[in-house]
C-alpha cells in the first residue's frame, strides 16, 4: 500500500528552527510550507489545506496563540502543535483547554518531533473524529481526589502501628504485640532484620522483639504502611499497569535504597525514605482509578508518540502522581515532613540540585534508588522515564560502586520466590519485545559507571561490538555521549555516517548533537530510546 502523503505548515521566526524542522519533516514524508510569523501563516492556511500546523508562540506581526486559536475554531481544522522555547503556563493551559493537540518545548530532537507529528496525523487520518485529550480542570481534580484514600486504603491496625512507630517514645512491647497479628509483616520484619545493612548478623534477630529492635521502630512503621499499600496495588490492578512488575520494582527500589544508605553512610537521614521509595509510583495507581478515561487515552498516545506517560500527565492533570501520593500520606498522621521529599522525586536531577540540604540528599537517594530498582529488573514499560543519576550526584552521595549495588539487589530478588515475576500478568501487545537486532555500541562517556550498558538488553538490540571511538565505516551505531560536549563529538562524526548514528546525550547537550545523528535526550522515554535504535538497525 502506498503511504499517504501529508502536508505540514511550519511557523517560526527563527530561520534555523524552520530549516531543521523542514529537513526532519521532509525525511518523514511530509510536504512542507514555512512561515516566519503568524500573519504569513494565516495567509497560507487560508489558501491551503494542511494536515498539521506546527507553530511558535512569540513571533512578530501575529502571536502564535492567536493563530492557534483561530485554526482550532475551524470546522475542518488541522492538527495544531505548539513548539516554544518559553515556559508560559497560562498560555499553555488555555491552549490545552481549547483543544491544541500538543505543546512541546525547545530544544527538541527534530527527528523525534517529525516522527511524533507523523503518528499524530496518521491517527487523525484513521479516525477523523478523534479528539485531543481533554485536560482535567483543577476543580474536577480536587473533587475526585477527595475519595483517593479509598483507592489506597490503609487498615486501622496498620495506622496504629505506624503512628506508634513514628512517635517520640515508641513502646517496643506494644509494637511487637501489634505486629505479631500481621503474618506478612512479621515475615518481612524478620527478613529485613537478617540483612547486613543493619550491621553484622545478629542471631537473636530471628525473634520478633529483637528483630524490631534491630531495624528500629520507624522502619517497622514504614514496612507496615508499604505492605498495606502494595496489597492495595495488587487488588486494584489497573488494566494498563503490570502490577507484578510494579510490586517487584517497589521491592527492588527499597533494597537499592538500603544499600546506598549503608554505602554512603546516610543513616542520619534514613527515616521515612524507605516508605517513600517503595511507594514512589503508587500515586499513579490512584490517579488511574480516579481518571480511567484519561489514562486510557494517555497510554494509547504514549504507545504511539514515544513520549513518556509523565509527559502526557503533565498536560492532562493539574498535579503529578508523586504530589498526589504525598497528600495521601499526609492523611496517615505521620510527622509533617515525612512526605515532603515525594514532592520533588519527579523533578530532574538538575532541579533537585537547587534544593537545600538535607532535602536535596533525600530526594537524590530516592530518585537514584528507584532508577537502580528499575535497572535491576530487565523489563521496562514503553512510557517509562529513563533518567540515570549523574556521576556527580552519586559522588556527592558517596556511592562509588553502583555495579555492586545492582548485584546485591538482583541477588536479593532471586532469593524471593514469593515475589511475582515481572510481566506475570497477561501478555499485552505493547509490551512484546522486538526481535533482537545487531548494533555497534560506542562508549564516549567518561563517567565511571555505564548505566546505558546495563539498559541495553531491554532495548531489543544485540551489541555486535563495543568501541571507544566511532567506527571508520558507516554502521548502525549507538553512541553513549553522556557528559560529552557536542564539539568534541563532532570531530569524530563523518557526515556520511550520520544517518546510522543514535546519540544518547544529556538534555543540556542534546541540541548541539542534533546535526550529528538521531539524538535521544535524557531524561527521556524508554520507547524513544528503543525506537531510535531499532530504526537504524533495520
Amino acid at each position: 500500500m502506498t503511504p499517504r502523503h501529508y502536508r505540514a505548515l511550519v511557523v517560526d521566526d527563527e530561520a534555523v528552527v524552520r530549516q531543521l524542522t523542514l529537513r526532519a519533516l521532509t525525511r518523514e514524508g511530509f510536504s512542507c510550507d514555512v512561515a516566519a510569523d503568524g500573519a504569513e501563516a494565516q495567509s497560507l492556511a487560508d489558501r491551503n489545506r494542511y494536515d498539521v500546523v506546527l507553530t511558535d508562540l512569540r513571533m512578530p506581526n501575529r502571536h502564535g496563540h492567536a493563530l492557534a486559536t483561530e485554526l482550532l475554531d475551524r470546522e475542518d481544522r488541522p492538527a495544531v502543535v505548539v513548539l516554544t522555547g518559553l515556559a508560559e503556563p497560562r498560555l499553555a493551559k488555555d491552549l490545552m483547554a481549547r483543544g491544541v493537540d500538543d505543546i512541546l518545548f525547545k530544544p527538541i530532537d527534530y527527528a523525534l518531533l517529525a516522527a511524533k507529528l507523523r503518528v499524530l496525523v496518521e491517527r487523525r487520518s484513521a479516525d477523523p473524529r478523534a479528539a485531543p485529550l481533554r485536560p482535567v480542570s483543577l476543580d474536577e481534580f480536587e473533587r475526585a481526589l477527595a475519595g483517593a484514600a479509598e483507592i489506597l486504603p490503609i487498615t486501622d491496625a496498620t495506622l496504629e502501628i505506624s503512628q506508634r512507630a513514628f512517635s517520640a517514645e515508641a513502646d517496643l512491647a506494644k509494637l511487637t504485640e501489634l505486629a505479631a497479628a500481621n503474618a506478612p509483616l512479621v515475615a518481612e520484619i524478620l527478613r529485613q532484620a537478617q540483612s547486613t545493612v543493619w550491621g553484622e548478623a545478629d542471631p537473636s534477630s530471628v525473634e520478633l522483639p529483637a528483630a524490631i529492635q534491630r531495624i528500629g521502630s520507624k522502619r517497622l512503621g514504614e514496612l507496615a504502611l508499604s505492605l498495606d499499600a502494595l496489597r492495595a496495588l495488587t487488588a486494584s490492578r489497573p488494566p494498563w499497569m503490570d502490577s507484578p512488575l510494579a510490586a517487584r520494582r517497589s521491592h527492588a527500589a527499597g533494597l537499592a535504597l538500603d544499600a546506598m544508605i549503608a554505602a554512603g553512610k546516610h543513616q542520619s537521614i534514613r527515616d521515612g525514605l524507605f516508605l517513600l521509595t517503595a511507594l514512589g509510583g503508587m500515586g499513579r495507581v490512584v490517579l488511574g482509578r480516579l481518571f480511567p478515561e484519561q489514562y486510557e487515552s494517555m497510554i494509547a498516545a504514549a504507545r504511539g508518540d514515544e513520549r513518556s506517560l509523565l509527559s502526557h500527565e503533565a498536560h492532562a492533570l493539574p498535579e503529578n502522581h508523586a504530589i498526589v501520593l504525598s497528600r495521601i500520606i499526609e492523611g496517615w498522621n505521620l510527622p509533617p515532613a515525612a512526605s515532603q521529599p515525594l514532592r520533588h522525586i519527579l523533578d530532574d536531577f538538575g532541579a533537585v540540585a537547587e534544593l537545600d540540604e538535607p532535602m536535596r540528599a533525600k530526594v537524590e537517594l530516592i530518585k537514584a534508588a528507584i532508577f537502580l530498582g528499575q535497572l535491576a529488573i530487565p523489563r521496562w514499560e514503553p512510557w517509562d522515564v529513563v533518567e540515570p543519576p549523574p556521576w556527580t550526584v552519586l559522588n556527592r552521595l558517596r556511592i562509588t560502586d553502583p555495579a555492586g549495588i545492582l548485584r546485591t539487589v538482583r541477588a536479593s530478588l532471586d532469593e524471593r520466590p514469593d515475589l511475582p515475576a515481572a510481566g506475570a500478568s497477561e501478555p499485552r501487545p505493547h509490551a512484546a519485545a522486538a526481535p533482537p537486532r545487531e548494533i555497534v555500541y560506542c562508549l564516549f562517556s567518561t563517567e565511571p559507571f555505564d548505566f546505558i550498558d546495563e539498559l541495553l538488553p531491554a532495548l531489543g538490540i544485540t551489541i555486535r561490538e563495543t568501541l571507544l571511538e566511532l567506527p571508520r565505516v558507516s554502521r548502525p551505531t549507538l553512541v553513549n555521549a553522556i557528559g560529552i560536549l557536542p564539539d568534541k563529538l563532532a570531530t569524530q562524526v563523518a557526515p556520511a555516517a550520520q544517518d546510522k548514528l543514535v546519540i544518547i546525550a544529556n538534555a543540556a547537550h542534546a541540541h548541539g548533537c542534533r546535526e550529528l545523528g538521531r539524538v535521544v535526550s535524557l531524561p527521556g522515554s524508554f520507547s524513544a530510546m528503543r525506537a531510535a535504535c531499532l530504526r537504524i538497525a533495520r
